[in-house]
């Protein structure tokens, strides 16, 4: 109810939590409203706190309060 009608929210989680928090979200919000999940790497290095696969990522899931309400836009790409 705080988040206004054309309003979005982004929430950062890690892989562990990032089943149950899309679940959770997709019930609050819908999946229709979910605009995105984008990888983000948060380290260049590869992290040695995991014997199989690099943990340098996180997710950070983007949903809507009514995707046809919201506007969003992409940025230029940097360096």
């Amino acid at each position: 109810e705080m988040l206004k009608p054309s309003g979005v929210i982004a929430i950062c989680i890690d892989h562990r939590e990032l089943f149950r928090l899309g679940m959770l979200m997709d019930e609050i919000f819908k999946e229709s409203n979910r605009l995105a999940i984008i990888n983000w790497q948060k380290s260049a290095a590869a992290r040695p706190d995991n014997k199989h696969v690099s943990t340098s990522t996180e997710y950070v899931l983007v949903y809507a309060k009514d995707a046809d309400r919201s506007r969003t836009r992409s940025l230029e790409r940097q360096e």
